[in-house]
């Protein structure tokens, strides 16, 4: 699912658009299964916060493509733990952990987890921007690799 996504995110910044905030409420499956981003998808605003980037949440920077990948790395870490990075607090004191703390380990949250994918999670959730992936394409490129070597039962060596 985060792949397709990713593919999709990449298409959006191939034309100089960014999508916003990448959370669960705005996926949605086709009937054959395939995930799609919904524009303008009505939500809880508070919600909007625990997949908001850095640097969205502070409005010192414009935001970028690696902006969406932050959001996208937030939905990425729901997806492997069934919990957002920051689930409690207030508003403000969750916009600040995205600012300053690192979510809750994932090797912890789910022992076994491969390696390849806490390594490209963290990466999206970096608090520097220059930290995170270049693009939606490396990110979408990773977790093929990453797809095609496990379904080959091949370790993947990450290059995000």
């Amino acid at each position: 699912m985060t792949r397709e996504i990713a593919r999709q995110l990449s298409e959006l910044h191939s034309l100089d658009q960014l999508f916003g905030t990448v959370r669960p409420e705005v996926v949605m499956l086709l009937d054959d299964g395939e995930p799609r981003l919904k524009r303008n998808a009505s939500g809880d605003p508070d919600e909007e916060v625990d997949y908001l980037a850095p640097e969205r949440a502070l409005a010192v920077k414009k935001p970028d493509p690696r902006s969406d990948l932050y959001s996208l790395g937030c939905t990425f870490y729901y997806l492997l733990t069934g919990r957002i990075p920051f689930p409690e607090g207030s508003i403000g004191e969750r916009l600040l952990k995205h600012q300053t703390e690192s979510p809750p380990d994932l090797a912890e949250l789910c022992p076994g987890m491969p390696a390849e994918l806490q390594q490209l999670c963290s990466q999206l959730l970096a608090k520097r921007r220059d930290q995170r992936p270049q693009s939606a394409r490396a990110v979408a490129k990773v977790l093929e690799q990453w797809l095609e070597t496990s379904a080959a039962g091949e370790k993947v060596v990450q290059t995000a």
